[in-house]
């Protein structure tokens, strides 16, 4: 079987390749190679993200199920809510996610780099980072924990 060739966005590259050596940026270009010649890590990373939103999704029907059972229904129009088995869950079109496969790749990266990725000091050194920030500039994307850091916090 002839194994597909992923081309990876010359843009995010020449993006890459223009930030000054360091250990993260060989890490990134590492990723771009890697991602070459196994483009098949990116489909493996679409169907975990899809097993992880049916559960979401079966979770949030199961909380619907709760409610129903704890609503009492009016009387002459009882009914029983169909709850359809994870097994057969479809997604459906709903918010665009944040992150697609090749983000979620790189956050990946990043994360065993850094041991972590909600420590503090490896928040600050994300959102710190103009390597990681110019890789989602290029593709059009907000770094996901920025997103979320639109106001300033305060301690309380």
């Amino acid at each position: 079987m002839a194994q597909k060739r992923f081309r990876f966005n010359q843009n995010v590259l020449s993006t890459i390749l223009s930030f000054p050596e360091t250990e993260m940026k060989e890490i990134m270009l590492e990723g771009v190679r890697l991602l070459e010649f196994t483009p098949e890590c990116l489909d493996r990373i679409d169907s975990d993200i899809d097993r992880m939103a049916k559960g979401k999704k079966a979770d949030r029907i199961a909380e619907l199920e709760w409610y129903l059972r704890l609503t009492p229904d009016l009387p002459g129009m009882e009914t029983e809510p169909e709850i359809p088995e994870l097994e057969t869950l479809v997604l459906l079109d709903g918010r665009p996610r944040k992150l697609d496969a090749k983000a979620t790749f790189f956050l990946m990266l990043i994360r065993a780099h850094l041991d972590s990725v909600t420590s503090r000091a490896a928040v600050d050194r994300i959102v710190d980072s103009q390597l990681i920030n110019g890789y989602f500039e290029c593709r059009g994307m907000r770094l996901p924990l920025c997103a979320n850091m639109s106001e300033t916090p305060t301690l309380e």
